[in-house]
């Protein structure tokens, strides 16, 4: 697990690149669930909280928490990332690129605003109960 998950980590930060560059406009939507997860030590989880802090106000950054006790319409699939023309599924066993010539693109696009909706923005993301109670613990 170990290696696997630097493995998932360096590879996430490779992506992350994009918020680097000043013409783009990226959206951020994830379960408090992801956040508070103890998949990875402590300091990891810091670390990660810090992370999305520094983008929360950031203007070209919308980032969205779908708290624990939202009432959800859809099942969140596993993680995604939509672009233009695809999608790039985060799998256990691996990862999938979705081409926009599969409905994979569409059904992806038709989930992430059902997803939106149940969302908190702003300075609301940190005032979920759960991320109150994991930074109560860290810090």
């Amino acid at each position: 697990v170990g290696k696997r998950l630097d493995q998932a980590v360096r590879a996430r930060r490779k992506r992350q690149g994009v918020l680097d560059s000043p013409r783009r406009r990226v959206s951020f939507l994830v379960t408090e669930t992801a956040l508070v997860s103890r998949v990875a030590p402590v300091a990891v989880l810091v670390e990660q909280l810090r992370w999305l802090t520094r983008w929360c106000g950031h203007p070209r950054v919308s980032l969205g928490v779908i708290p624990t006790v939202s009432s959800l319409q859809v099942l969140p699939p596993p993680a995604f990332y939509l672009f233009e023309h695809k999608v790039y599924v985060e799998l256990p066993h691996g990862d999938l690129w979705l081409m926009e010539r599969s409905n994979a693109l569409k059904t992806y696009r038709g989930l992430l605003p059902r997803l939106a909706a149940a969302a908190v923005y702003g300075s609301d993301c940190a005032l979920t109960p759960n991320l109150i109670h994991l930074h109560a613990q860290i810090c």
